[in-house]
């Protein structure tokens, strides 16, 4: 569980999924200064022993129990990322576990010489696969306990790290200093960018700059890595995650579950043998996730004629203004591209008259606005334009380092503005 919950949110998981035992990191949570006799839901946990992993017992005989595993039993239950929503208890089983690292080894060619950079958290997928994939490859693997642009940079030069998967925030973060720390970072074999997908102009810029095989994935938590965009395809296909990796069929959807053709927008669906075991004791929302045997997604693309995945938005993203289908996703690759500011999130804000409108929230000086209307009226239709745009010194993330636009449109809606009266006057 992400080590920034209370006390008491880490105790209700703990008595959703029946824990018998948490083992904890004093450094990140500190039980000590919490009265547990009094924590109501701990007392609905008689089982349940709070010990320091660090101070564990190693002669209590509870800690060397044998307990007899088969690979479909459940090996993990995770928390999706809760970008655009609540977060959903996620079950993984042993074999698949397995299979989505041997997946990753054999995507990349990771060996035994290669050093891998983890720095993401270990609660998250991502964090999980840059520590069993090193471990399976008999690889050396490098933990970052907390990502700064700077600390990156001295665990990839001081450990001559060859491969690593960043999440999109961390990259973008990371854009300015590695352009002035070209000779940092020529450890680098492969780069992998994860979790989102970046501006098509700054994908082509890192793979002149860093000089080494850039790919970018699309996938889930719910199915792993579903496309690859490999090096050899990025500069005639820059604005696609790639084509489905071995094994794993993609397919666009429309609102009835009909399969679309190529180059028709719809919801992306995937069948995986990489697939979770379900929604922890939600039957319901489970079944609901599938259709016919797919996964859905929740998310917009479409598949070009050539058979690569172009992803849009996700559906919860998509801005309704007066009647018109908006995607973000467009808007802030154009903002993006302009230099002008270091990341961008667009949200759709409720509005009277058009239902919702178009905001931008930079990171960047408020100086930048005037650049940044420019770029999108020439490059924007007039309905994909911002109404206003506010900068900010930094976007909210979530704990797995995607930006929390459920966060942003709550700050956003609570002012309560008359986003459109501009429009009326």
């Amino acid at each position: 569980t992400n080590a920034q919950s209370t006390t008491k949110q880490v105790a209700r998981f703990c008595q959703a999924v029946e824990a018998d035992c948490l083992v904890y990191d004093l450094a990140e949570i500190d039980f000590s200064q919490t009265d547990l006799s009094e924590n109501q839901p701990l007392n609905l946990l008689p089982q349940l022993a709070i010990q320091s992993a660090f101070n564990a017992d190693k002669n209590d005989q509870a800690w060397s129990k044998s307990v007899d595993v088969t690979p479909h039993d459940s090996f993990l239950l995770t928390l999706s990322s809760g970008s655009t929503g609540k977060p959903k208890p996620i079950v993984i089983s042993q074999a698949v576990k397995l299979a989505r690292a041997q997946q990753t080894i054999d995507l990349y060619g990771i060996t035994s010489e290669d050093v891998v950079l983890n720095a993401s958290p270990f609660f998250h997928s991502l964090g999980q696969r840059l520590t069993f994939v090193p471990l399976m490859a008999g690889a050396t693997v490098v933990f970052l306990n907390k990502f700064t642009p700077q600390a990156w940079l001295d665990a990839v030069e001081a450990n001559q790290v060859s491969f690593t998967i960043p999440v999109a925030t961390h990259l973008y973060a990371l854009q300015l200093f590695i352009q002035s720390s070209f000779d940092r970072v020529r450890s680098l074999k492969t780069l992998v960018t994860s979790s989102a997908p970046i501006d098509a102009e700054f994908k082509k810029a890192l793979q002149q700059e860093i000089q080494c095989d850039l790919h970018e994935i699309y996938g889930a938590t719910e199915i792993a890595i579903a496309t690859n965009l490999c090096p050899a395809d990025f500069a005639q296909k820059h604005h696609t995650v790639g084509l489905p990796c071995k094994g794993i069929e993609i397919r666009i959807v429309n609102d009835c579950g009909d399969q679309q053709t190529a180059e028709d927008l719809g919801e992306i669906v995937v069948k995986t043998p990489l697939l979770f075991s379900g929604y922890y004791r939600l039957p319901e929302l489970t079944e609901q996730a599938f259709l016919d045997g797919f996964f859905r997604t929740g998310d917009l693309g479409y598949i070009d004629a050539d058979g690569y995945l172009v992803y849009v938005s996700r559906q919860k993203d998509v801005i309704i203004s007066g009647g018109i289908n908006i995607y973000p996703a467009e808007i802030e690759q154009c903002l993006l591209s302009s230099k002008e500011i270091q990341a961008v999130s667009v949200i759709g804000a409720n509005d009277a008259l058009l239902g919702e409108v178009v905001l931008a929230i930079c990171v960047g000086e408020a100086s930048a606005e005037r650049a940044l209307r420019q770029k999108s009226n020439q490059e924007l239709a007039s309905y994909q334009r911002p109404m206003r745009y506010f900068f900010v010194e930094q976007l909210p993330l979530t704990a797995s380092g995607k930006i929390d636009k459920m966060a942003l449109r709550e700050t956003y809606n609570a002012l309560d503005e008359d986003w459109s009266a501009p429009l009326r006057a």
